[in-house]
């Protein structure tokens, strides 16, 4: 009685082997198998029934979007590497870098196949934090980075055959220049001062390449609003501007003295020459 007793237990426990042994191999075949110890496997990115896309265990092992790394329920975690289907995803090529329940996280660099590249931070899949984005016609943007756009502090530089053509350095708001900021054109005149969506707006300072110099107000990029333009001879307007027109104000020569005198945007009084300077003025 004992032996058959000793015999049941025996084939009961090859059984038991045996079934573990076929169910890892099965696991293995169908590539789904998780490395436990070092947390790494093959994911793809699949369309359900309702043209949702979500990861998954199977997938086109040719030319589908795979993920090779760190996997942690399912889901990318880690370190890792996307290679994405070609001519889909936005122009998107490859992604190497820190995920999060699926999602670019934390530091990594996406490459798309034209050639452009970011190399920086993410957050749930978004370009946010600080970065370098370089672009296929040469341009460079360093910076801080919000939800996908330039937000905060950071730099743009526009070349032509590998060369610095323009550029802009200050603060970004949505991926427009808005607040302090610095602009240095082709042709070698330079703003600093006040952007909003893109434009020359507030108070600033223009230089033209040639010597002349504004300070004052600035509305949606010309000048209007009180300012003091100085040319490079030394003569200079004081006054209002409207929408970039001499509207209000007083015309100094070089020496300092009142020439002409402007109201509504017309000179009432020509070759008028006094003996009251700019410094008089103050």
């Amino acid at each position: 009685m004992k032996s058959f007793y000793y015999f049941f237990i025996f084939i009961s426990i090859g059984f038991l082997i045996n079934d573990k042994i076929s169910a890892t191999k099965l696991i293995k075949n169908e590539n789904i198998f998780e490395n436990e110890k070092l947390k790494t496997g093959i994911l793809f990115i699949i369309k359900n029934k309702n043209g949702e896309q979500k990861w998954s265990w199977k997938g086109n092992t040719k030319n589908g979007t795979k993920y090779v790394g760190e996997i942690e329920r399912g889901l990318p975690n880690g370190i890792g590497t996307i290679n994405f289907e070609k001519e889909k995803w936005n122009g998107g090529e490859k992604y190497i870098g820190q995920w999060k329940n699926g999602k670019f996280h934390g530091q990594g660099t996406f490459k798309w196949s034209n050639g452009q590249v970011y190399i920086g931070e993410f957050k749930l899949g978004e370009k946010d934090g600080q970065g370098i984005l370089i672009y296929s016609n040469g341009n460079t943007y360093e910076g801080e980075f919000k939800n996908g756009r330039y937000n905060g502090k950071g730099e743009l530089i526009f070349r032509k055959a590998g060369f610095k053509i323009e550029k802009y350095k200050g603060n970004w708001i949505n991926g427009k220049y808005n607040g302090i900021g610095l602009y240095i054109y082709m042709h070698g005149d330079r703003y600093i001062g006040e952007f909003m969506d893109y434009k020359k707006h507030g108070h600033g300072k223009y230089n033209w390449f040639n010597g002349k110099e504004y300070i004052g107000e600035f509305k949606k990029d010309l000048i209007s609003g009180y300012g003091i333009l100085t040319n490079p001879d030394g003569s200079m307007f004081i006054g209002e501007y409207k929408d970039g027109i001499n509207w209000e104000g007083t015309m100094y020569n070089e020496k300092g003295f009142a020439i002409w005198i402007i109201v509504n945007g017309k000179k009432i009084k020509k070759n008028f020459i006094t003996n009251i300077s700019p410094k008089e003025l103050e």
